[in-house]
């Protein structure tokens, strides 16, 4: 199986560019300066993922020549010469998890006239369920980069926060994480979420849950669902669940009312007439107390929050990864606008999208066909001949 990394990038690279054509097999590089290159470094010729560019090595250098291995194809005139940061990359396993051990498998030359600009290594022993890692190594001087976040050799399942940000990444050219590293972009997506609950005029219909609460003899409460945001609505099943449980939905009555209620020790009883929301002790209270211990004794449907995001296989909650896309070019913008204020109109469009998303998403109320987001036509009444007409 295919394992595919790009390569690094070289545009912060000490530069220089050839004075004149090359053949195949020369021994010297005539350039038109090399007074910042090192004495010994591997060098690539030729721009990256362009044909005929190679890598070799430099062992010795004047002001205009750089001393290297035979070069093995020709080159022309004012093509570039980079003293590479990098030359190779080394591919580490995990077959226990993604936060399993990591072990080295294999190192490569980075593949620079590839046209995909990727370098690839073919794993024989490769599973589904193994994680990969790599790293860029410079052979000469023996330094290795940090590892790049995992992958799963399937990749990240579509709508996932690993495959969110390497598709994000990838449209503004950033896969070697220069502007964010891994910790902030994956901080960067809790925030959005912080931001959907602030911004938020209705609870989202994706978040929308449903779950059986127990309840044990002479219970008077039950603690509400961990992850609750807003409560919807709640239903009674008067018998055992699979018994053809008798469901309705309790009056609602505010706390001080509960409280007065309970205080009167009505009898016991399965059929539960009132409840109430204590959202200081996060409990549902209800009257009168239980007769006896019943499995799924209510239908608890709520609102959840958003789940933290930890881990790159963590799936998103939202009917799409937009949002987080559009929230993560925002921010990504914001941070190279710092540096140079050109980026100004990136940033304002992304913020612009991304306002526009957040009332997307506050607009799906309904799965209904014709409701906000339905498929029915938009239309509008008006008035015409007398006669209510219909506007497409």
């Amino acid at each position: 199986m295919n394992i595919y990394i790009y390569n690094p990038e070289v545009e912060d690279l000490e530069k220089t560019y050839l004075t004149a054509a090359l053949p195949a097999a020369t021994t010297s590089l005539k350039v038109k300066n090399s007074n910042n290159f090192p004495n010994t470094r591997r060098i690539l010729i030729g721009a990256p993922a362009r044909e005929r560019s190679e890598m070799v090595v430099q062992s010795a250098k004047t002001t205009t020549t750089l001393t290297v291995g035979s070069t093995l194809l020709p080159h022309d005139a004012d093509d570039p010469v980079y003293a590479l940061q990098y030359d190779q990359i080394r591919f580490y396993r995990s077959s226990t998890g993604v936060n399993g051990n990591y072990t080295n498998i294999a190192t490569a030359d980075i593949n620079w006239d590839d046209p995909t600009d990727r370098t690839v290594y073919n794993d024989p022993n490769a599973l589904d369920t193994y994680f990969y890692k790599s790293t860029f190594y410079d052979s000469i001087a023996g330094v290795e980069s940090e590892m790049s976040p995992p992958i799963q050799l399937t990749g990240y399942p579509d709508n996932s926060v690993g495959d969110t940000i390497l598709q994000t990444l990838r449209e503004v050219n950033d896969e070697q994480f220069i502007v964010f590293d891994l910790t902030a972009l994956i901080g960067i997506m809790n925030n959005i979420s912080k931001d959907l609950y602030k911004q938020a005029k209705r609870p989202y219909r994706f978040l929308k849950r449903n779950v059986s609460l127990d309840v044990e003899t002479n219970d008077t409460a039950v603690p509400f669902p961990a992850d609750i945001w807003k409560i919807n609505f709640v239903e009674v099943n008067q018998y055992n669940a699979g018994n053809n449980p008798l469901t309705y939905q309790p009056k609602e009555v505010d706390i001080t009312t509960m409280r007065f209620r309970q205080s009167r020790h009505f009898l016991p009883s399965d059929y539960v007439n009132e409840i109430a929301f204590d959202d200081e002790a996060n409990l549902m209270l209800f009257n009168p107390q239980a007769r006896v211990t019943r499995i799924g004794a209510f239908n608890f449907h709520y609102y959840k929050k958003f789940t933290r995001f930890t881990d790159l296989a963590d799936p998103l909650e939202t009917p799409d990864n937009l949002i987080y896309q559009y929230g993560l070019k925002r921010a990504f913008y914001l941070r190279k606008m710092d540096d140079d204020s050109k980026w100004a109109s990136q940033f304002a469009e992304f913020d612009k999208m991304y306002q526009a998303e957040i009332r997307m998403l506050q607009r799906e109320k309904t799965i209904k066909a014709g409701g906000p987001t339905g498929m029915g036509a938009d239309k509008k009444r008006y008035m015409q001949f007398g006669a209510p007409k219909y506007r497409q």
